[in-house]
């Protein structure tokens, strides 16, 4: 290779070296750019719910009204303490001091000493604290004419309110004494009673003393509440019926009857609510079940064979309207949902209801043929109840239903659960 050649080629390769540093220094000052970000946190999608609840709201049985009879309520574990701590149970006392010699039940066998803690905290003797004791009631039905009584003791000084109204207090010391205790009854507590739930609520203080040991200076509160309402509570009718506030169902029944007889007649009102989103109702008996119990003789004589079939629930009708003024009869204005159809047959009552709104159901039934003419009272003929359905039981459930109304424009009940008596959902126990 001569060297002009070489020289040739060594330029040849600075050349292309040349060419390599550059196009790194032109890649590299392309990457040099303005620029900008913005972020939106927290982006989400959540189900919606629906969450149906139910209420009892009225029922009659001949004419009768179902309504509380009595209440008792008294201090013990189930009260709950919501301040100045997060909220719990109240514990009961397990050693009352000596000096609490205030029975407010009589017997003493009822109501508890409760504080906060067992035993009281040291800080409880020497700071003067004040906590707030709750519990909850419920009264459905009138309260004119019944019989209230609070009887209070309290370690040491106490308020009491019934639904946000103050209706009583004692600051003095020595409340906890069987000659110093208190009692409160009379219109005062009758005026602040509603309908459903109720509360009572005690704020009770502990007055410092400094320097004594814990023993000598505890803290407790006892009370009892009695409402003693004007109906006849011995009645079987009166025992066995039952009203709610709007609740998830559990063990609650809408009939509960021992002893039918032709043309007995009975009224509910019930409503349905839901919450957070509009929705479609279904509401429907289902699984229902005629027993023969006993084949007793008169039964025999109207040749009632001995089967596992009883009659009863083809001779009861019942009756649904939408009663929209809650009242418990059936008025020009509202409509019927279904019948008066047997028990056997059932009902299917359809409705629309908003979100946090309210649909009122009536029901009437009947142990014959039923009669609901609108601006009229319900009549019941139990003609047609003879002697074939003495002993005979007919039971079943009810269940309310609810499904969103949005992107569910063809809904329907009827279609969506098309064999009512067969449906079987996750039932209670």
């Amino acid at each position: 290779m001569n060297i002009l050649s070489l020289i040739s080629n060594k330029r040849i390769v600075l050349a292309l070296g040349m060419i390599v540093v550059v196009a790194a220094i032109v890649i590299s000052g392309t990457g040099a750019f303005f620029s900008d970000s913005e972020t939106s946190a927290n982006n989400v999608f959540t189900a919606g719910a629906i969450d149906l609840t139910i209420d009892h709201a009225k029922q009659t049985y001949n004419g009768v009204d179902c309504k509380t009879c009595s209440v008792t309520i008294f201090s013990d574990a189930s009260n709950l303490v919501t301040a100045p701590i997060a909220t719990t149970s109240a514990a009961l006392v397990t050693a009352p001091h000596p000096a609490w010699t205030a029975d407010v039940d009589g017997a003493a066998t009822t109501s508890k000493w409760i504080w906060a803690t067992n035993p009281t905290t040291v800080e409880d003797t020497t700071s003067g604290v004040t906590y707030t004791f709750r519990k909850e009631f419920n009264w459905m039905g009138p309260i004119a004419g019944a019989t209230l009584n609070l009887g209070v003791a309290a370690d040491n000084g106490y308020t009491v309110w019934l639904n946000g109204t103050q209706v009583g207090g004692d600051n003095s010391e020595n409340n906890f004494q069987a000659g110093t205790q208190d009692t409160i009854s009379g219109l005062t507590l009758a005026n602040e009673i509603e309908q459903g739930v109720n509360v009572l609520e005690f704020k009770v203080t502990n007055k410092p003393l400094a320097g004594d040991p814990v023993t000598q200076n505890p803290a407790g509160l006892l009370y009892q509440f009695t409402i003693n309402g004007n109906c006849d509570a011995n009645s079987d009718f009166q025992k066995m019926c039952e009203l709610w506030t709007a609740t998830d169902l559990t063990d609650q029944t809408f009939f509960n009857f021992n002893d039918v007889k032709p043309g007995d007649l009975g009224t509910n009102v019930l409503s349905l609510h839901v919450t957070s989103n509009d929705a479609y109702t279904c509401l429907f008996p289902h699984g229902i079940d005629n027993q023969e119990n006993t084949n007793i003789e008169p039964e025999q004589d109207d040749n009632d064979s001995s089967t596992p079939q009883g009659e009863l629930g083809a001779l009861i009708e019942l009756f649904a309207w939408n009663d929209t003024n809650q009242n418990g009869t059936f008025d020009p204005s509202e409509t019927a949902i279904s019948g008066p159809t047997t028990f056997n047959d059932g009902f299917m009552a359809q409705g629309t209801l908003a979100a946090e709104g309210t649909n009122y159901v009536g029901l009437a039934w009947c142990a014959g043929d039923l009669t609901a003419n609108a601006g009229y009272a319900f009549s019941c003929n139990g003609a047609a109840v003879n002697n074939v359905t003495q002993t005979d039981s007919v039971t079943a459930y009810m269940t309310a239903y609810a499904v969103q109304q949005r992107n569910n424009a063809n809904f329907s009940c009827t279609t969506e659960i098309p064999n009512v008596n067969a449906y079987n959902p996750e039932l209670p126990s």
